[in-house]
């Protein structure tokens, strides 16, 4: 029943929100931008059993940062909130390769994962 109400409020937030003739993607990027750009990282934790199953219905736990301002920063599985997420670790200028394709590189990942 919670993931449903996420979901009937996050389609009302996209379906309202001020685009003001910017695109979906220009708003979307200008919001992030106001609430993350120049924030400092003061704390990094996973969030506890209780969290995640009584405060977002979740059956995994993920990491939650707490940015200089007090505001915490979380991944979810989805727009609905339907379970926690992974953080990727995207490194742009290192490059992996893998064994089952020893022709290609790959932008180099590390995962932290939900447990």
């Amino acid at each position: 029943m919670e993931n449903l109400l996420n979901l009937i409020i996050m389609d009302k937030v996209i379906k309202d929100a001020p685009f003001n003739g910017r695109t979906p993607e220009q708003y979307w990027t200008d919001l992030a931008k106001e609430k993350l750009l120049n924030r400092k990282i003061v704390a990094l934790r996973y969030m506890s059993e209780k969290e995640s199953e009584e405060e977002y219905g979740w059956y995994k736990r993920t990491i939650i940062l707490t940015l200089d301002d007090g505001r915490q920063l979380t991944v979810q599985k989805d727009d609905a909130g339907n379970d926690a997420g992974v953080f990727v670790w995207i490194s742009p200028n290192e490059y992996t390769t893998h064994p089952q394709f020893p022709n290609e590189k790959f932008i180099k990942t590390e995962v932290i994962p939900v447990i």
